[in-house]
């Protein structure tokens, strides 16, 4: 059960970016059926003034901040997880859960030009 003030992200965007990240959705839905187990998110302190004491990364302060802060996010996912399949995508996959639970998850940038849905860009 979730702290009080705590909300449940879903490290595949379901709202936001949804039909872009489709292939995303595709690849978790081969290995896991329900967006509604644990097995796909974490409970991520809900603002910055909501207590903290594992330093997870903030639901709606930095991980839903804006579409500039969606974009890089779309893209940091598109970086770490469009190459891999099977066994090691559910590894990174949770890896990035881990992240965002303690507060070590950072976003890469999304060059310009990039869009999500697109396949990474190489650095210019």
């Amino acid at each position: 059960m979730p702290a009080p003030g705590h909300h449940a992200h879903h490290v595949t965007p379901f709202r936001q970016l949804a039909e872009e990240m489709d292939w995303l959705h595709e690849r978790m839905h081969v290995r896991i059926c329900s967006r509604t187990t644990g097995e796909v998110g974490v409970w991520l302190p809900g603002t910055t003034r909501t207590p903290n004491v594992t330093g997870a990364t903030p639901h709606l302060s930095f991980v839903h901040a804006g579409e500039g802060v969606a974009r890089d996010y779309a893209y940091t996912l598109t970086v770490e997880l469009f190459e891999l399949e099977g066994p090691a995508f559910m590894r990174r996959y949770g890896e990035i859960m881990e992240q965002l639970g303690n507060g070590s998850f950072r976003h890469t940038p999304a060059p310009r030009g990039w869009q999500p849905g697109m396949p990474p860009m190489a650095a210019p």
